[in-house]
């Protein structure tokens, strides 16, 4: 076959089909919910969780992080 060229024409699709098609292809060989869990794999997030996180537990210690964890199962367990 060498010296032959061959032509395919194909329509270009736009990426809202792409996605909706291969999301579909993902739903029938793997399920729904493991369609799901796969496309989750390639999900970056957004933002600066480093950042986020200094903030969030800025001045906190494991050992406050655990005794308020503790404090939420007793008050829980008082309304069960």
């Amino acid at each position: 076959m060498k010296g032959i060229k061959l032509k395919v024409k194909q329509k270009l699709r736009t990426p809202a089909e792409i996605t909706r098609e291969g999301f579909a292809v993902l739903c029938d060989k793997l399920g729904m919910a493991d369609a799901i869990r796969f496309v989750q794999f390639f999900d970056q997030g957004h933002g600066d969780y480093t950042a986020e996180r200094a903030k969030l537990f800025e001045g906190e210690t494991i050992a406050s992080l655990v005794d308020q964890m503790r404090q939420m199962k007793k008050k829980e367990t008082r309304r069960v």
